[in-house]
């Protein structure tokens, strides 16, 4: 489904375009969706749900008994934020060449656009660039819920300040030394001695011990290798693998909302009598070395589920330049989305700008939504 960017005017505040994106984020679309219960109107996000609890209610002669659940997970997050912006600078020859290449392109559609229809043309397209940033940098977290059960990592607090800011959520019990939803194998996958196979049952029962769900397994490109090669060796091919078939490459069994690049659906496998659907993920992002870096990475495996997790999404604060001639508006306004776009205008340079930004926290909608595999690392 196509993501949309409102785009605010950083003068009154109003939205001025709406650009739409096609941008193949499987994770966000598939596992981690967004609501409108998931829009806060705060920088600050609540994070509350309990463990989970499956006791049945105790049969006694008379009075009651304790149907307390324990909480496992309460706290107030700062979530990380992701900026990113692009400008035109109105006055380089070479911007008002691309300007004019997006004048002749809707010219040659038969419409008859002014200087400012190809400008703002421009304008979207960079905006859509920017929010496609962004949305990759969502599916980073993403996957490091996935992998770690947390989101930790530090991020410099911008361009020109190095002061490191740590994002520090944890989605399991902090008294536990190590995350209980994460199987180490005894012999790490690709040496001699692997168990892939069995590794990825062991998986599923863990999940489904603990009240989740195991539909999917989602693996990297080397991880599937790994993977295929132990059924191959265990005779289990042919007889325990059901092949997704794709006809022109429109149908993906119902599972994404629009046809995704770096998607491989490889079909249905029974796992000693358990079916999971094999989705192979090798889109990536470009760092900032020029160097390509998959987003799960090597040796990811992860037994999960459609929904498992949600993305939440915090506000930002823009100041309103309106209200210094009118008092009747608002200093500063709040502006809510998963993706929230605004445009600024510089009187000193003549430059004009899109900028993209997004306040985003993936969490699990309860523990045991998944369990992932640690292939390379043996215990």
């Amino acid at each position: 489904m196509a993501t949309s960017i409102a785009i605010n005017d950083t003068i009154s505040q109003v939205v001025t375009d709406v650009v739409e994106m096609h941008a193949a984020t499987l994770l966000q679309e598939r596992y981690f969706g967004s609501s409108e219960m998931d829009i806060f109107d705060s920088r600050s996000l609540l994070i509350d749900y309990d463990s989970g609890d499956r006791k049945a209610g105790a049969f006694l002669r008379e009075g009651y008994a304790n149907g307390d659940t324990t909480t496992f997970f309460s706290q107030t997050v700062v979530p990380p934020r992701i900026g990113v912006s692009d400008n035109i600078d109105t006055v380089s020859n070479n911007k008002d060449r691309m300007m004019f290449e997006q004048l002749s392109k809707m010219q040659k559609n038969g419409i008859r656009p002014t200087r400012a229809d190809a400008f703002n043309a421009l304008l979207r397209l960079k905006a859509a660039r920017c929010g496609d940033r962004v949305m990759r940098s969502i599916e980073r977290l993403c996957v490091m819920a996935l992998k770690e059960n947390a989101i930790q990592f530090t991020y410099d607090t911008s361009p020109t300040d190095s002061t490191a800011v740590t994002c520090d959520v944890q989605f399991y019990d902090p008294s536990l030394a190590a995350n209980p939803q994460c199987i180490s194998p005894s012999v790490a996958w690709g040496s001699n001695g692997a168990t892939p196979y069995d590794d990825v049952c062991a998986a599923i029962l863990a999940v489904k011990r603990h009240g989740g769900r195991a539909e999917d397994l989602l693996l990297s490109d080397d991880a599937w290798e790994y993977l295929r090669a132990d059924m191959a060796a265990k005779n289990l091919l042919d007889n325990q693998i059901h092949y997704t078939l794709i006809a022109n490459g429109k149908d993906r069994d119902g599972l994404f909302p629009e046809i995704m690049d770096y998607v491989e659906v490889v079909g249905d496998i029974i796992f000693n009598g358990h079916r999971l659907k094999v989705i192979v993920y090798s889109h990536g992002y470009e760092a900032a070395d020029g160097t390509f870096n998959s987003f799960l990475g090597n040796g990811f495996a992860c037994v999960l589920a459609p929904n498992c997790g949600r993305t939440l999404c915090g506000a930002v604060s823009k100041v309103n330049p309106q209200a210094v001639v009118d008092y009747n508006v608002d200093a500063v306004a709040c502006l809510t989305g998963k993706l929230i776009g605004t445009r600024h205008v510089s009187t000193e340079t003549d430059d004009v700008s899109v900028r993209v930004e997004s306040v985003p926290l993936p969490i699990p909608r309860r523990i045991w939504g998944w369990c992932s595999i640690d292939c390379l690392k043996a215990w």
